[in-house]
C-alpha cells in the first residue's frame, strides 16, 4: 500500500501556531521538527501516522532543521515554514529521501566509491532494486576510504532491502557527514540542502 500524504491543512495550521508561539526552536525535542507536529513527542511515527511523511523524509527534515539554525541568514523557522508551505495531501514522498541523498553525494568527489554508491541509491530513486549484500558491500568500501556520508547512505539502502530497521538514523547521519566530507562551511551545505529537500517535496 503507497503511503501518502494527507492532513495538509492541519499540518500548516500547526506550523502557523508554532511559529506564532515562538515555539520553533532546534535543539529542544519539545520545540523541534519531530517535537512541534508530534505533540512535543520525540516520536516521528506519530508524523508519519498523522501525515503520512515516510520515516526518513522526518529524519532528513529533523537533521537540516538542527544545523540551518546556525545560517546567519535562514533559520530553523524559515524551513518549519517553507517545508509546510511545499506540504499538500495526496503526495508520495517514499522515493524523495533516496533522489536526495543522490543530490547531495554527487556534490562530493565522485570516487568509484562513492559512484557506486550513487548509482545504486539511484536505483532506489527510480524506483528499483539495490540488493542489500551490493549496498552493504559499498558501505564498507566506503568507510574504508573515510567517506561517511556515502557510507550511511549506503547503509541506509542495506537495512531499507532487509525492511527489518529504521532508514531514517542512517539518513540523518549520512546527511550531517556531508559537510565534513565535502569540506564545505555547514552554512553553505546547510542552505542547499533545505533549498533541495525542500524542491524535491514540492516536485514529488
Amino acid at each position: 500500500m503507497t503511503l501518502l500524504t494527507k492532513n495538509a491543512k492541519r499540518f500548516k495550521q500547526e506550523t502557523d501556531e508554532h511559529i506564532k508561539a515562538d515555539q520553533v526552536e532546534a535543539g529542544s525535542y519539545k520545540s523541534c521538527f519531530i517535537g512541534c507536529h508530534a505533540n512535543y513527542k520525540d516520536n516521528p511515527q506519530f508524523i508519519e501516522y498523522a501525515y503520512g511523511i515516510p520515516l526518513m523524509v522526518t529524519g532528513i527534515a529533523e537533521s537540516i532543521f538542527e544545523r540551518i539554525s546556525y545560517h546567519p541568514d535562514y533559520t530553523e523557522v524559515d524551513f518549519f515554514r517553507e517545508f509546510a508551505a511545499v506540504f499538500e495531501d495526496g503526495k508520495d514522498l517514499t522515493r524523495v529521501p533516496w533522489k536526495f541523498l543522490v543530490s547531495e553525494l554527487k556534490t562530493l568527489d565522485q570516487t568509484p566509491e562513492v559512484a557506486t554508491v550513487v548509482q545504486g541509491l539511484n536505483k532506489l530513486a527510480s524506483g528499483t532494486y539495490w540488493a542489500s549484500s551490493e549496498a552493504q558491500k559499498a558501505a564498507i568500501a566506503c568507510d574504508d576510504c573515510d567517506v561517511w556520508s556515502a557510507s550511511y547512505a549506503a547503509e541506509a539502502a542495506q537495512v531499507a532491502a532487509e525492511e527489518f530497521f529504521n532508514t531514517s538514523d542512517f539518513a540523518s547521519y549520512a546527511v550531517e557527514f556531508i559537510v565534513r566530507d565535502s569540506k564545505c562551511s555547514n552554512d553553505v551545505v546547510s542552505l542547499r540542502q533545505a533549498q533541495t529537500f525542500l524542491t524535491l517535496i514540492k516536485e514529488a
